[in-house]
């Protein structure tokens, strides 16, 4: 925090207490709560400068010393900050830490961890987890959890009325199939959302690499999408060779403007080839 905007705070404090405002014991409780605030942020800065200078050990250090803060706020900060490196050892500790702000309670804390069980990132992937953490949210009062938990639990009514009416032998391959669909458009619908949430800094790694996920769980928009970000440059440099991979990744997935992608790719590849052939010709 801004160290005139700390002096303004506390002239305020002081002038609240002359006033009659506030008991003394308000003003420790704000005074201390401003300290603890400058020693978290201070704390976070040194964290961003380790990773920024790829000090994985020093940036571990400051993380686990900004832990310490028992504040909600904080805790839910520091693990999105991590979650935009898309590094797994960082995915890793903002589930924990988001584990910690859970015990408060926290229902965002609880609602942010049943999204990272449902897709994979920092820890193992489990809808079975999801489910448990989305329960824990809704039971803290986060209204979107309670959203979220329905539709987790409908699938999971539907999938167990399917394990009763089909042959054991096509149980497990269709059941999988039809989960890892719907598994997909919610990881795809997340990916967006975290996009075009323009107030946040999210880390377009981390959003591709939901992408990603989606794609390789056979989402045809998810593939598209990949392709076309990697074809002219959105949010990623330009490559051709990864723009054409996923766009044949969305034709298998059954995208219909990929075959459309995929020839345009081509020529644009054909044109960049006889361009390189001229410029080094002798």
């Amino acid at each position: 925090m801004n160290i005139d905007l700390m002096h303004y705070k506390y002239i305020l404090i002081a002038a609240l207490l002359n006033t009659g405002f506030i008991s003394s014991n308000h003003c420790k409780e704000l005074a201390v709560e401003q300290v603890n605030y400058l020693k978290y942020d201070k704390q976070v800065q040194m964290a961003k400068r380790a990773i920024i200078n790829n000090n994985i050990k020093e940036a571990l250090f400051w993380i686990t010393k900004t832990q310490t803060h028992r504040n909600e706020k904080h805790l839910i900060n520091l693990a999105d900050m991590l979650l935009t490196h898309s590094i797994t050892i960082f995915d890793q500790k903002a589930a924990a830490i988001l584990y910690q702000a859970s015990q408060l309670p926290s229902g965002l804390a609880a609602y942010k961890l049943s999204y990272l069980y449902k897709t994979g990132i920092g820890v193992k992937q489990s809808s079975r987890h999801s489910i448990k953490w989305l329960k824990k949210a809704s039971s803290l009062g986060y209204a979107e959890a309670q959203n979220e938990l329905d539709k987790a639990l409908k699938q999971t009514s539907i999938t167990k009325s399917n394990n009763r009416s089909n042959h054991p032998n096509n149980l497990a391959t269709k059941d999988n199939n039809e989960y890892r669909k719907d598994d997909s458009h919610d990881i795809y619908k997340y990916a967006l959302s975290l996009e075009s949430d323009s107030n946040q800094n999210h880390g377009i790694p981390n959003i591709i690499k939901l992408y990603e996920r989606a794609a390789i769980q056979g989402h045809p928009q998810a593939s598209y999408k990949l392709g076309f970000m990697y074809e002219n440059g959105t949010a990623t440099p330009i490559d051709l060779k990864l723009a054409k991979k996923w766009y044949r990744i969305a034709k298998k997935n059954g995208h219909k403007k990929a075959k459309i992608a995929l020839l345009r790719i081509s020529k644009k590849q054909s044109v960049i080839y006889k361009i390189k052939r001229w410029w080094n010709a002798e």
